[in-house]
């Protein structure tokens, strides 16, 4: 595999691939080096896509050391993404730990096609109140001494629990999928699921991992699943809407002219250049449907190679806001229950949709 050393102003990188137009930015956690990129490259090099590995920047003055702190990680890593703009025309993230905290904080507004978080830290502010709690260190007495060392080991600043209630995250419109160890010790299960349900991520909990996948198990693990997750760099991104009405599903015929023609599928399209995933979504309903449509959560996402093209299908549940579903493109338009979609041919893509809609009990979205 080709690899090759960089400095992005000032701040070691490597670059792992050949040339292409899309690149995964890895972002390491804490201890970590630009180099764990590699493992990544070896997953997605392979699909076409560039990995760039950055070392973050430290403060050496901090009590513990050298240390990753925000005020100096957050405009690295947005100078850093000034250059992945400037060389790739897409970008998709990979973050580790607090790598993934920094990241929250500093590509908000990247246009990230597609995000990996592994043992993510996504509330740092809370985080921090855990640990002044355990240590019994109240905001009072923190702010007064500034710096409190703890029988853990992890010292407490006030500048930096000060700079997470300056700073949280208020938004974050990528399409996101998480790995969450059961066992984290750092970010408990209720702050990583509201987390989610706020932004739309989907969360696979790996039961018995820790914070720190080591094991041989959870190394296979963590491989499979960032396999799963990551499409070949020429699939085309589409878009598509699980759309409910009294305990059915809007279901559309395709056209007969159009490739898979007179073939069932989910109301969507491709996503165009400077668009999000959103953005997307509304467009085409309002062209095929002219209905308005509210992307929530993402149901599931899938990757389907045809004889002529690969596609990354993001299916979201959603709702409509105004309007009334429209025939103007596809050659029908149908309500059906779940139990009555096997009696419909869908397009191969939807196979695995299909699949998990029968599996789920429960599985129309209420709002």
């Amino acid at each position: 595999m080709q690899q090759a050393e960089l400095t992005i102003g000032g701040i070691p990188a490597v670059l792992y691939g050949g040339e292409g137009s899309g690149v995964y930015l890895y972002v390491h956690g804490k201890h970590g080096r630009k180099e764990g990129a590699a493992a990544l490259a070896d997953i997605v090099c392979p699909k076409g896509w560039q990995v760039l590995g950055i070392d973050l920047p430290c403060d050496s003055a901090q009590t513990e050391g050298d240390e990753l702190v925000p005020w100096q990680v957050v405009p690295a890593l947005r100078a850093v993404m000034d250059y992945v703009r400037g060389r790739w025309t897409r970008v998709a993230l990979y973050a580790v730990s607090i790598g993934a905290w920094f990241s929250l904080l500093a590509f908000a507004d990247a246009r990230l096609e597609n995000c990996l978080l592994v043992a993510p830290i996504v509330d740092m502010a809370r985080l921090i109140e855990g640990r002044m709690a355990a240590a019994g260190v109240c905001a009072d007495e923190l702010r007064a001494r500034g710096t409190i060392e703890t029988a853990s080991g992890q010292a407490l600043s006030w500048r930096y629990y000060s700079y997470t209630q300056a700073h949280p995250v208020t938004q974050w419109p990528h399409p996101t999928a998480i790995l969450y160890p059961g066992q984290d010790e750092l970010t408990d299960r209720d702050t990583v699921a509201s987390f989610a349900g706020c932004f739309g991520c989907e969360v696979t909990v790996l039961e018995d991992g820790a914070h720190w996948l080591h094991t041989d198990e959870q190394l296979d693990f963590l491989r499979a699943w960032s396999e799963a997750h990551t499409a070949p760099a020429d699939a085309v991104e589409v878009v598509a809407a699980l759309i409910w009405q009294d305990g059915r599903l809007l279901a559309c015929q395709r056209p007969a002219h159009k490739a898979r023609g007179l073939l069932w599928e989910f109301v969507g399209g491709k996503v165009e250049p400077g668009e999000s995933r959103e953005q997307a979504l509304a467009r085409e309903c309002r062209e095929e449907l002219d209905v308005e449509v509210e992307a929530r959560d993402v149901f599931m996402d899938v990757t389907h190679t045809y004889p002529d093209l690969t596609v990354h299908l993001t299916l979201f549940n959603a709702v409509i806001t105004a309007g009334t579903p429209q025939r103007l493109e596809h050659h029908d338009i149908r309500w059906l229950r779940v139990d009555e979609l096997d009696d419909y041919p869908f397009c191969p893509a939807d196979k695995d949709i299909l699949e998990r809609l029968k599996q789920n009990d429960t599985p129309y979205y209420e709002g």
